[in-house]
């Protein structure tokens, strides 16, 4: 079992580190194992519904911040897989986050960074999104409207810029980047890829 505290004597500054540092905690966990190897969370919370569709995992309410761990979880393996895709993608997720972009109004640049900071590698749909902000579903699609932008725009230039690093000095087949990057079919990447290319040589002419 791990148990996370904090002396910070601010009830609602600690309660807050604690709920970033144990979801950061099990995605990172998430990346190693199998998920059906994956640690039970419980938090000292009575809504936690909220920390569940976070992390599309169960959570329970519980006098602590916890992660309970089965007994043989020191002799699972490591997901090999899963720590390649991490190697593989870290570098252009750091260099992604925080970077402007002109097209990019201040609420469609939140939702961007969100959508970085959820990735497990692969991004996260419009319903997990939605439950980080404290707005509804139409006023999210909305704001980002104003903004001239979509959910799903945002999350094909994440994609187009995650392609582009990984098919750029790396010998990965295309149905390796079609996994990673939460395609289900080869077919839809590789229809996605030529969409960017004509994209990118209408941009240069």
């Amino acid at each position: 079992m791990l148990e996370l505290s904090c002396t910070i004597a601010e009830e609602e500054w600690r309660s807050q580190l604690l709920d970033a540092v144990i979801c950061f905690v099990f995605r990172e966990v998430s990346q190693m194992v199998n998920p059906e190897d994956l640690p039970q969370v419980s938090i000292p919370h009575t809504k936690v519904e909220a920390f569940g569709q976070a992390l599309n995992a169960p959570v329970t309410q519980g006098p602590g911040y916890l992660l309970r761990f089965h007994q043989k979880a020191s002799e699972l393996p490591v997901n090999q897989k899963r720590l390649r895709e991490i190697d593989l993608l870290l570098p252009p997720f750091l260099k992604m986050l925080g970077k402007k972009k002109e097209e990019y109004g201040p609420f469609s640049f939140q939702v961007r960074e969100m959508l970085l900071n959820m990735s497990q590698p692969e991004l996260p749909n419009f319903e997990e999104l939605a439950h980080q902000f404290p707005h509804s579903h139409r006023t999210i699609q909305r704001k980002l409207r104003d903004e001239g932008l979509t959910f799903r725009k945002i999350v094909d230039e994440i994609k187009q810029e995650l392609w582009s690093h990984l098919e750029m000095g790396h010998s990965i087949k295309s149905k390796d980047i079609a996994y990673i990057l939460g395609y289900s079919e080869t077919s839809a990447y590789l229809h996605a890829v030529k969409r960017w290319k004509q994209n990118a040589s209408i941009s240069l002419s």
